[in-house]
């Protein structure tokens, strides 16, 4: 009985839908790794800045967009592990 109760619930899946998600899955896997490449060279910069800035506002606000960027890498990381 729970089988049939499971087969009818899984009945709506289709084939040919779970390979479009595989595809888009495996697209966002692709794009996502010059964005990882990208992230990680911006992130190497806005260190660098970090270290060289003088101007204490000019520092914070450097380092709240290499903060961004290192969550945004994390996040990309985690989706791709």
């Amino acid at each position: 009985m729970a089988h049939e109760s499971l087969r009818r619930t899984l009945a709506p899946i289709r084939h040919p839908t779970c390979v479009a998600d595989v595809e888009s899955v495996v697209a966002a896997r692709v794009q996502s790794t010059p964005l990882a490449a990208q992230l990680a060279e911006q992130i190497d910069k806005l260190t660098r800045d970090h270290q060289r800035a003088k101007n204490p506002e000019q520092r914070n606000e450097i380092f709240t967009k290499l903060h961004k960027a290192k969550n945004q890498l994390e996040e990309l990381r985690k989706l791709e592990a």
